[in-house]
């Protein structure tokens, strides 16, 4: 039985293979500040806070046949 596994080993190591990655990132945002324009209004579409990042992707690699 162990030379079967030897055998499996062997065969899958001298393969060449290529495979894609998933990754996850993630992050916390600080964000502080006091905008205001030159008129010295303040933009309600600005806010400061804290919120998350999330990213989640696929690298598949190109083919690399020489």
């Amino acid at each position: 039985m162990m030379k079967n596994y030897l055998l499996f080993f062997i065969l899958i190591a001298s393969c060449q293979l290529f495979s894609q990655e998933i990754y996850l990132n993630t992050g916390k945002n600080f964000t502080k500040y006091d905008y205001k324009n030159s008129f010295g209004q303040s933009n309600p579409n600005l806010q400061s806070g804290s919120g998350n990042f999330y990213e989640i992707g696929l690298i598949k690699p190109l083919d690399s046949s020489y």
